[in-house]
């Protein structure tokens, strides 16, 4: 992606005359081995004759630059697709550059709640003049709301707690919860109402929020 420029054609002779170079001033090589060729023409073309010069100059493949930032926030349970990984590549100048991504974690995937890094590898269809890049970014993936609910019971005075049941709404990624009770009513409790809590156990519990 560098021009030709008087930092790689400075060639010099000992008498006076000017020089034509080829590839001239301004052409981008192609990455590897390139003959840069100097021909000089004298001023006093009596005495000396025209002379041509040849070097080599390798031109180094180029690594592309990834376009990404941190996608926006996701709530647990939201696969990854084309909002969050939209990653684009350019050249260092700046022009778009045809390629390839791939995606890791990939298109589907269901994060756990936190700072998850994501990784985008980029491979140019031009894999001559320039290099595979990765770069990573971080989604933050905030924690799901789970809906603990308990179903209203009745006893009678002197007799054990009946069988309590409730439900569990707001489950995600196949996600499958126990629920359990809790109360302070027991068998000789005072006649009146007591408060019955609900709450959820299982596997992925952390990647939710419960009310």
């Amino acid at each position: 992606g560098t021009a030709l420029s008087t930092t790689q054609l400075d060639a010099t002779s000992t008498v006076a005359g000017g020089f034509t170079y080829a590839p001239v001033t301004g052409t981008i090589l192609g990455a590897g081995s390139n003959t840069l060729t100097a021909t000089f023409a004298p001023t006093d073309t009596a005495d000396y004759t025209t002379q041509t010069a040849t070097v080599n100059l390798v031109v180094i493949a180029a690594a592309p630059v990834i376009n990404w930032t941190n996608p926006a926030p996701i709530v647990y349970g939201t696969a990854l697709g084309s909002t969050q990984l939209d990653a684009t590549a350019s050249t260092p100048a700046g022009t778009a550059l045809a390629g390839s991504f791939i995606y890791s974690p990939s298109t589907g995937t269901v994060l756990s709640v936190g700072t998850q890094p994501i990784t985008a590898t980029f491979t140019p269809d031009d894999t001559v003049d320039f290099t595979t890049v990765k770069k990573t970014v971080t989604i933050d993936v905030q924690q799901a709301t789970l809906v603990v609910t308990a179903n209203d019971a009745s006893k009678t005075y002197g007799t054990a707690n009946p069988a309590f049941a409730g439900s569990i709404t707001g489950m995600q990624n196949g996600d499958t919860f126990t629920e359990s009770f809790s109360t302070t009513a027991a068998i000789l409790s005072n006649a009146g109402t007591y408060s019955l809590v609900p709450a959820a156990s299982g596997t992925n519990i952390a990647d939710y929020t419960d009310r």
